[in-house]
This record gives structure tokens, C-alpha cells and sequence, in this order.
């Protein structure tokens, strides 16, 4: 029973979830007063873009949502492989860094986040709530 209880806990979720929420810039001006100066900017597809390299821990909801999705769908086995998976690119990412790319239109609003080439699964408020307008 107890074990049952530790393998359901959601531990890799919840590690996922943690960190600063990026969704929260939704401009360039608040982008460099979370992170500064980007060590690279450009363009890509048409959309200019800034890469970020931090050691920050970095929420991550769309792989939170995966691995609750994985506990659930095993009755908590995944979370004998999810845990150690995220406790491995916690450490990674905070030893070695991470790259960070916002993706910005041409009014300088955050479009778009990745981290490490990775979509974060979320949209930046602003940009959330103009759609829904």
C-alpha cells in the first residue's frame, strides 16, 4: 500500500512544474529584465528571436501534464522511469546551463518559448489573450 502510494505521487510532475513561469513575459523590455543581455539574436522564419543561457529551473507545464498522463495511464509504474528522468535534466540543466529562445513579432511581443530547441507547451498570455478576443 505504501509503495503504491510513493509510485502515484507525481514527484516527476511536480519537478517539471517548478521554476520561473515564463508564461508570464510577454514582451522584449520584460524578457531583459528577467535575463538580460542574449548571448544570440536573430531571425528565423521571418520572426526575430533571442537565446537566453541560464541555469535556472524553468517550468515546464506541458511535460508536467505528460507525466501525470504517465502516472495515470500505468497506475503509477511511469513513475518509476518519469522521476529519475527529471531529476536527471534538473541537474543537467543546472550544472551545464540551458538555452532559453523567445520568439518575438515585429511590436517586440513574446510569440513563442523554447527551452533546449523544445516548444514549453504554453503560449504567452498576451498572446493567449489577444486570440481569445
Amino acid at each position: 500500500m505504501t509503495a503504491s502510494a510513493f509510485l502515484s505521487s507525481g514527484c516527476s510532475a511536480l519537478i517539471a512544474r517548478s521554476g520561473a513561469d515564463l508564461s508570464t513575459l510577454t514582451t522584449r523590455e520584460s524578457v531583459h529584465q528577467e535575463f538580460g543581455e542574449p548571448s544570440i539574436s536573430g531571425t528565423a522564419e521571418g520572426q526575430p528571436f533571442e537565446d537566453f543561457r541560464t541555469r535556472r529551473k524553468i517550468s515546464e507545464p506541458l511535460r508536467a501534464y505528460t507525466n501525470c498522463m504517465g502516472i495515470a495511464m500505468t497506475f503509477g509504474v511511469g513513475e518509476l522511469f518519469g522521476f529519475p528522468h527529471e531529476l536527471y535534466l534538473l541537474v543537467r540543466r543546472t550544472v551545464f546551463s540551458q538555452d532559453v529562445r523567445f520568439s518575438y513579432d515585429s511590436a517586440g511581443n513574446v510569440t513563442s518559448v523554447s527551452l533546449d530547441g523544445e516548444w514549453l507547451g504554453f503560449l504567452p498570455k498576451a498572446v493567449s489573450r489577444a486570440q481569445s478576443q
